[in-house]
């Protein structure tokens, strides 16, 4: 059997690869946790380069010839779309390394083809320039706040003549062209601009409630509502964003891509056994988690079995009988998840945590009137390990759902 531990130079370079994975990887796959490298006894894989193990777990083997592998975990399982992405970034790595190229050099490049293929793998070419041009645009300085733009993609449709995007993309006029609200451009499979197109705003639109991308781009993922389209749009906090069947599948996100698998986090979120309210209640919490992302403010939605065990527990929280006018007012006897997407953003906004109960009644919220900084912090992470669930949103955009 080959081993790959063989010489300082085979160890050195398993190294580097464990130093990729886990910068590119890690922050790629939702929850995952990266250990390795590992010898594997079994040699019978079948020449795969990515193999369940169990359904939490994955190896990923550093070439088809030898058993060192990394293995992935978390709570979350795999699924096969998972799966076949980063068997696509295996094989990419598997290329160039055999070429000889650095990896890291070609990192960002390898994460991004993975991603195109798959959106489309048949005009993965142009979903990957498409990603290219935006990339490089935030590499050669962050585009001023009003750059804002999205482009869609009709994968059959093309123009044999006309002016191409990537071309254009050269000049520094491009970047201010379908910045406009509700306005988005349109390309063929050749990336021949074919026109632009508008967007309803999302706002409250009842059919855009149940969309899985952030209210403020609902409308660009609704866009995306056939099999031949697709979109890529850059925000202006230089957020890339890559929408496919009406979800947002892919964001770069503070110079890092993110895969978003909705469902399984959805699944995963508060347990199984779950009733009416419990299931609208994890999708209306996740949805709201995504919605906030995009404000870069801390954020809490906590969910609790047993209110009257930590009632009065935590000196920050105010009890739903105690809530000033204006917050009950917004509430207005409603449930969490019966509360429109925009309003339920704001209620987070304006009040830093909401705790609920699994029916989704809104039970407490923090206190607006003390400045995060004079909340004891101790007390903020004994409600979070006391609490069933969470979807937490950090400073940075991140959100973070977890049970306990």
């Amino acid at each position: 059997m080959n081993m790959l531990l063989n010489t300082p130079e085979q160890t050195d370079e398993l190294l580097r690869l464990n130093n990729l994975f886990k910068n590119y990887l890690k922050p790629l796959i939702s929850e995952v946790i990266i250990t390795g490298p590992h010898i594997d006894s079994d040699s019978n894989r079948m020449n795969q380069a990515v193999v369940y193990d169990t359904k939490h777990v994955m190896k990923i083997y550093f070439s088809m010839e030898n058993n060192a592998y990394f293995m992935l975990k978390r709570p979350i399982p795999f699924s096969i779309e998972e799966k076949v992405f980063l068997e696509d970034i295996v094989r990419q790595i598997y290329s160039i390394h055999a070429e000889g190229q650095d990896l890291y050099q070609k990192a960002p490049e390898i994460v991004e083809q993975a991603i195109a293929l798959n959106i489309d793998p048949g005009h993965a070419n142009i979903v990957f320039r498409l990603i290219r041009v935006y990339s490089e645009w935030l590499e050669n300085g962050t585009p001023p706040p009003e750059v804002s733009q999205a482009v869609g993609i009709y994968f059959n449709k093309n123009k044999n003549k006309g002016e191409s995007f990537f071309e254009l993309s050269k000049q520094d006029y491009m970047k201010k062209v379908g910045t406009a609200a509700g306005v988005m451009i349109t390309v063929g499979n050749n990336g021949i601009i074919l026109k632009q197109e508008s967007i309803p705003a999302s706002s409250n639109n009842r059919k855009y409630q149940h969309i899985y991308a952030p209210l403020a781009y609902t409308g660009v993922a609704a866009w995306t509502d056939a099999r031949h389209k697709a979109a890529i749009k850059l925000t202006s906090k230089g957020e890339i964003l890559v929408f496919k069947n009406k979800k947002l599948q892919f964001v770069k996100k503070n110079n890092r891509w993110r895969c978003l698998p909705h469902s399984l986090i959805i699944n995963n979120f508060i347990g199984e056994n779950l009733g009416d309210f419990e299931k609208d209640l994890k999708e209306a919490s996740y949805l709201t988690a995504l919605d906030l992302g995009v404000y870069y403010q801390k954020s809490n939605l906590v969910i609790v079995s047993d209110w009257a065990k930590i009632k009065g527990k935590y000196s920050f929280l105010i009890p739903a009988e105690d809530m000033p006018a204006l917050i009950k007012g917004l509430i207005n006897g409603r449930k969490f998840f019966q509360i429109p997407r925009a309003e339920r953003t704001e209620l987070c906004l304006v009040c830093g945590t909401v705790v609920l109960d699994r029916q989704g009644n809104i039970i407490a919220i923090a206190d607006g009137d003390i400045k995060e900084k004079n909340i004891p912090i101790n007390e903020v992470q004994d409600l979070l390990s006391q609490c069933e669930a969470c979807v937490k949103v950090s400073e940075d955009g991140e959100v973070e759902p977890y049970r306990n």
